[in-house]
């Protein structure tokens, strides 16, 4: 074969193409005489030309590559590097001016939840807050205990103090003094220095870039729905905020006086209200510092939008960010008590999981239809007064759900109609609709929008043509249904829901036998005729680039376990049938290679969680309420027993990842038990002298230091914190 070399060994060999005609002619036997060259002498370029030559020795260029050239590059670096890299993805670009190089683009497929590693951890300050650490857990045990084997888990309306307790407690300087030592005790003998970073030198500078000039000419924010994040310009981002600010009908413009003595009214107002019904026994004292604690100490919340990229054209949703704002508190403590209401109205729907586990129990008629409804800025449109106004009707209904309704009510009122915002040095009150970024806002969406319908559902009685659906749920402004009737029979219903409210408009429906809603694609499914069961499957928008965490981000490793395992249970509740499970799971698999992810870690991960636990995770309910407020020293141990052995359970998982990281357990937790030990005849934990001691001594079991000495929520495994704090620090 011409062209071919062969080896006794690795058999054909290609070669070049004249080394090949070269090669059979010599084996054939005629060996021709090579022509000599026409002329001996160098043809000599010029260096421009030189340069741009390829080559080996084709000479420097006269420039550097200004950072196009992807080391990544398939033609540049060889295969192994894509086993475990970031593929590059980007980001929503509705800017007319940004042209990023590889590097930036490389940094923002990292995610806005990204966290980089800059440096080595600094070991010299590995002890900084242990004083803290230790006066926190004598704080935790002076308040925590409210009678002897009594805890108290309940921490509504907690304000951060440095309160120092007046008494200290030598079980827990003993606890933390010897976690001090043995911590230390790694940092001189096991801890290497880590000099590896998560991020390349251009990829360093892309980043500090990107941070130096934030907010200068490019503004790069989240999008609504959560579909990853999105770069605009910055005149359009002004622009965007300023059709919306200055619109009369909703907002205000304020000049910096007219801001100064609006500041004063409010501040007025919400003290008067505060220290009236604190006189009148409506709040306690610590209610009453909580809803005054940002009197003195406020800041004015900042407006900004979030891009609806799945509008068209893209629209910005209203954002209105009050963390130290003055009402932030009378907010939240103002939902804390309207939530109650929810259990009063059927059509309110918590999340995803909570229609998904209704359906499940339910069975519905062969001959019924489902529809979806969206409300047009629903926020923004909901009439204020109106709203109040239907809260007192409500707690004239129900007077034993809040037992300070007059208060709430006020409270309510200051909180909506005390509204102050700034954006660009302008200062603008919202005059109409709800604030969005305030903690009461959604829940009172929820129960104003929950008496409308309990209004519409009262028509029906008097008009026949008005069918209310079988089933009906809303989560906020999307609202779900089964109705027998037709499509015409649902446009009406949504007609006569618009005629309820001038401001409030239902503008989208989707009516048929299978319809996405929210994150799920709820179908009539092979199962449905039979008996009537409908199936559910997750939707996922096209736009979504799926930017999860880089396994390479300086999260701790249990976060990245954990979001990948609620990840594969949410696939399993929300997937009536297993096949569209496996194929969720096998994308989502792909997509996690796509973010650095070893294909070993991910066959470990997604082996511990299979279709088969169903119906365990749909039965499974939430994290303890607050409906219990205390338990008893046994039922306190008991949960945290199992908790602890939980959380060493998993970091012992994490021990055959880390090298060197269960020597360094092995050596601290021998330490510990040596001290322990050498305790064990210590008198405040034998049960027989328990006389003597104060009241939280008797909290220690009779195995001594097995349980930690500190309030429940901290009451685990001694080797369970020295295993979490190990990996927290280092």
């Amino acid at each position: 074969m011409q062209g071919m070399a062969y080896s006794k060994t690795a058999g054909p060999i290609p070669l070049h193409r004249d080394h090949g005609q070269r090669g059979s002619s010599e084996r054939s036997g005629s060996v021709q005489e090579k022509r000599p060259p026409q002329s001996s002498q160098k043809n000599f370029q010029p260096a421009f030309e030189r340069r741009d030559t390829p080559g080996r020795g084709a000479g420097r260029p006269n420039s550097k590559p200004s950072g196009m050239i992807d080391p990544y590059g398939i033609d540049i670096a060889p295969l192994n590097v894509f086993e475990n890299q970031v593929i590059p993805i980007g980001i929503h670009n509705l800017s007319k001016t940004f042209r990023p190089n590889m590097a930036t683009i490389r940094v923002l497929s990292l995610g806005t939840k990204f966290i980089p590693k800059w440096r080595d951890p600094n070991l010299r300050h590995t002890f900084k807050k242990f004083g803290d650490f230790n006066k926190r857990m004598q704080t935790s045990m002076f308040f925590s205990e409210t009678s002897p084997g009594t805890y108290r888990l309940d921490n509504k309306f907690r304000l951060k103090s440095h309160f120092v307790p007046p008494e200290t407690f030598n079980e827990v300087n003993e606890f933390c003094w010897l976690l001090r030592d043995g911590i230390s005790d790694l940092v001189e003998n096991f801890i290497k220095h880590d000099s590896s970073s998560n991020l390349g030198k251009k990829e360093k500078r892309a980043l500090h870039k990107l941070v130096t000039e934030k907010n200068r000419i490019h503004v790069i924010n989240d999008t609504d729905k959560n579909l990853g994040p999105a770069n605009a310009d910055k005149p359009d981002v002004i622009k965007e905020c300023k059709r919306q600010l200055y619109d009369v009908d909703t907002y205000n413009k304020l000049s910096f006086e007219e801001m100064k003595l609006f500041l004063q009214k409010s501040i007025a107002a919400l003290r008067r209200t505060v220290e009236r019904h604190f006189y009148l026994g409506n709040c306690s004292q610590k209610e009453k510092e909580f809803l005054l604690s940002n009197v003195f100490n406020y800041a004015i919340p900042h407006f900004y939008i979030i891009w609806k990229i799945l509008k068209n054209p893209i629209v910005g949703r209203p954002i209105v960010a009050g963390y130290k704002w003055i009402f932030t508190p009378a907010s939240i403590f103002a939902g804390h008590f309207l939530k109650e209401f929810y259990s009063k109205f059927d059509s309110i729907l918590n999340d995803s999981l909570s229609l998904v586990k209704l359906l499940e129990s339910l069975r519905f008629d062969k001959n019924c239809f489902l529809f979806t409804i969206d409300f047009k800025s629903l926020y923004t449109n909901i009439p204020v007064d109106d709203a109040i106004n239907c809260i007192r009707k409500l707690c004239f209904e129900y007077q034993n759900v809040i037992p300070n309704a007059h208060f709430i009510i006020e409270l309510l009122d200051l909180v909506l109609n005390s509204s102050l915002m700034v954006f660009d040095g302008e200062y603008f009150q919202q005059i109409f609709g709800l604030i969005m970024g305030t903690n009461v806002a959604p829940i009172l969406t929820n129960i104003y929008m929950a008496m409308l319908e309990k209004e519409l559902q009262q028509k029906c009685n008097s008009d026949p043509k008005l069918i209310w659906p079988v089933l009906f749920k809303r989560f906020i402004d999307d609202g779900f249904g089964i109705t027998l009737g037709l499509r015409n029979d649902v446009i009406y219903w949504i007609e006569k829901f618009n005629e309820l409210r001038k401001s409030i408009k239902i503008d989208k429906y989707t009516w048929g036998n299978a319809l996405d809603y929210m994150d799920l694609f709820i179908y009539k499914g092979k199962n449905f005729y039979e008996d009537g069961k409908l199936s559910v499957s997750i939707h996922q928008k096209e736009t979504n680039k799926f930017m999860y965490i880089p396994y390479r981000s300086f999260h701790q490793r249990h976060t990245i376990k954990n979001y990948v395992w609620g990840e594969l249970r949410r696939y399993v509740r929300y997937n009536t049938e297993e096949k569209n499970f496996k194929k969720l799971r096998v994308r989502f698999f792909l997509r996690l290679r796509n973010r650095g992810f070893r294909k070993y870690m991910l066959s470990k991960l997604f082996s511990k969680i299979t279709y088969t636990q169903r119906d365990e995770l749909l039965k499974k309910d939430t994290p303890l309420s607050n409906a219990s407020n205390s338990v008893t020293l046994q039922e306190a141990e008991r949960r945290m027993i199992l908790d602890g052995e939980k959380a060493l359970a998993a970091s012992q998982e994490e021990e055959v990842e880390a090298e060197d990281f269960p020597a360094r357990t092995v050596l601290l937790s021998h330490n510990l038990n040596n001290n322990n030990s050498t305790n064990n005849n210590n008198s405040l934990t034998d049960p027989r002298n328990t006389a003597g001691t104060s009241r939280h001594s008797r909290v220690l079991s009779s195995e001594g230091w097995n349980l930690v000495f500190s309030p429940p929520w901290l009451c685990i495994y001694q080797k369970t914190l020295v295993n979490y704090i190990c990996l927290r620090i280092f």
